[in-house]
């Protein structure tokens, strides 16, 4: 297992040192398709849902079919660390440990090539474009109509937590989110003569204090993230503007009634100001649900293990799109602990921990070998 390590350790690094931004992974699939060279799944599709890879191990025989999935994708972050295998893209990072994850369903691709499954499938899913919540559901927009998974499974490396503590949540394990736009239309006048026009900036300060005052319920939240009225002319008052929000809940049944709250109160504003509104929605993220079939298995391999489990009814305020899987297949996502010193997810000194390569392949390894 060492020498195994040891090799997806380098593998690991030539990714870092490598990054792609969502949408744009194509030479990241190629990387892992170079390095699975010797890998003979019984089923390979590639370029689903862009540069999605999936890779089938099939025993033959009957038996569950377990779907375990790995993101590829890095985030526009500036690398400021001096490391020997820094980033040698400007301004494009792995900084939220996606590098690690592909080196672990890639480990386990090795290990079920090495030793074949007795009975059912294992799904091997290599996924672009999670940091902007698009690939999961363009995979699945492009999915092969013969595999159904029984249960699917991911996991997130968790910076803050002991090193190799599995974390599991009851439920719901991240939460819901999408970033609304509302476009907003006036009429542009002289600034000598405004009220001959009809200026979109009083309607989007109605909506900051709006979203201000919100009582939003637990597990919900508002975030203003950009706004803009006209442009940088003293002779102009502006006609057009737009405001940006990100919405996020703990569920998707709150998220589906914040959603609705947030547009009603906009639309009531902007047409008591006049305002033709446009709104629309990116980066949508579903929450991501915790079966307890799926969760009492991570918790069963863990506990075999030795590792500590550590459970909670909270979800995690981030979003992962794993959450589209999870709204059309049972299963979960369990967080891997990357240590209490390790910095945040997003932080321009995160790295990574290659101790964790080894747990989230044995993991991983369990969990499918014990359910199918």
């Amino acid at each position: 297992m060492e020498d195994l390590i040891k090799k997806l350790t380098e593998f690991r690094r030539e990714l870092h040192r490598n990054p792609e931004l969502s949408g744009k992974e194509e030479n990241t699939a190629q990387r892992i398709l170079k390095f699975l060279g010797d890998v003979k799944p019984s089923e390979l599709y590639i370029n689903i849902g862009g540069h999605g890879l999936i890779l089938v191990f099939d025993s033959g025989n009957p038996g569950k079919t377990i779907l375990i999935r790995g993101d590829i994708d890095a985030l526009p972050i500036d690398e400021s660390q001096n490391l020997p295998y820094s980033s040698i893209t400007h301004g494009v990072s792995h900084k939220c440990g996606h590098d690690g994850h592909t080196t672990i369903l890639a480990g386990l691709a090795l290990r079920l090539n090495e030793e074949p499954l007795k009975n059912g499938k294992a799904i091997l899913l290599f996924q672009p474009a999670e940091e902007t919540g698009a690939g999961a559901e363009a995979m699945l927009n492009d999915w092969p109509e013969n595999i159904k998974p029984d249960l699917v499974f991911a996991l997130h490396n968790i910076p803050g937590k002991p090193l190799h503590s599995i974390i599991i949540k009851n439920d719901w394990f991240a939460s819901a989110s999408q970033g609304m736009i509302v476009n907003l239309k006036g009429v542009s006048a002289h600034a000598g003569e405004p009220e001959m026009g009809i200026n979109p900036a009083f309607a989007i300060a109605r909506i900051v204090e709006f979203i201000k005052e919100l009582q939003l319920k637990k597990y919900q939240k508002a975030t203003i993230i950009h706004m803009k009225v006209g442009e940088i002319a003293f002779g102009t008052s502006p006609g057009e503007g737009v405001i940006m929000l990100t919405l996020r809940a703990g569920n998707n049944k709150d998220m589906d009634s914040l959603t609705t709250q947030v547009k009603n109160e906009i639309l009531a504003i902007t047409e008591s100001e006049s305002i033709k509104t446009e709104i629309s929605f990116t980066e949508v993220f579903p929450a991501t649900r915790s079966h307890k079939t799926a969760n009492a298995a991570i918790a069963d391999v863990a506990e075999k293990q030795g590792l500590k489990i550590i459970t909670g009814d909270e979800p995690f305020n981030w979003s992962e799109d794993f959450g589209h899987f999870t709204m059309r297949y049972p299963g979960a996502m369990f967080g891997l602990g990357a240590g209490e010193d390790c910095p945040n997810l997003h932080n321009p000194d995160y790295n990574f921990p290659d101790e964790l390569t080894k747990t989230g392949i044995l993991i991983f390894e369990e969990i499918v070998r014990g359910m199918v």
